[in-house]
């Protein structure tokens, strides 16, 4: 019987997509400077946590970190961009956005072009660093949600082409699945949510 973990059919946007489009925003010259004062990014909490994060104290983010993931982000340049800033703050070191773009420089090879674009998108954002926790929480609920719609995808899919007898199974396992990603968004929620006392 195949119980083993499942491909999600879902793909994710590629790095290309992810700046050629600005994820679905429209801009009138494509620009992402344009897309910002069009207050489409604003409202994105990726965006927003990125921001904090850049300005955030190496301690509060290496604390974040440990609940959120770079896969959280729906994009894929996000997300690389989100690994770049944990992983200089775990190290100990500063982490402003032109120290983010060397490692991405360091990192990226080909797709440092893509990323520079949208950490300069990121990086002209207004958000205060104090909010970091609360934006890292929005992100990993997003996150959340987005799983089921994947999980559901995946299981209209096991439906077509799994044989009966482990089509109850392999249920289970989505199930499994979204409760680990529920109790993971919880004891984050419960972490982050204590940043803020004094």
């Amino acid at each position: 019987m195949n119980t083993g973990p499942l491909t999600p059919i879902t793909p994710r946007p590629t790095v290309v997509d992810s700046i050629a489009g600005l994820d679905s925003c429209d801009s009138t010259s494509g620009d992402e400077v344009d897309t910002i004062a069009n207050g489409c990014l604003e409202l994105d909490p990726e965006v927003q946590c990125l921001n904090a994060l850049l300005w955030t104290p190496t301690a509060a983010v290496v604390k974040i970190a440990e609940h959120l993931d770079e896969t959280d982000f729906y994009r894929p340049d996000f997300g690389a961009i989100y690994a770049s800033i944990a992983r200089l703050a775990r190290g100990g070191h500063a982490h402003t956005a032109a120290l983010v773009a060397a490692e991405l420089q360091r990192d990226a090879g080909a797709r440092t072009d893509y990323l520079r674009g949208a950490l300069l998108a990121v990086a002209i954002g207004d958000a205060r660093a104090h909010d970091a926790s609360h934006y890292a929480l929005a992100v990993l609920s997003q996150s959340y949600r987005r799983g089921y719609a994947i999980a559901a995808a995946r299981f209209t899919q096991i439906a077509e082409t799994v044989s009966e007898d482990e089509l109850f199974e392999q249920m289970c396992a989505l199930g499994r699945e979204r409760r680990t990603a529920r109790d993971r968004l919880r004891a984050a929620a419960q972490a982050l949510s204590q940043m803020d006392e004094p």
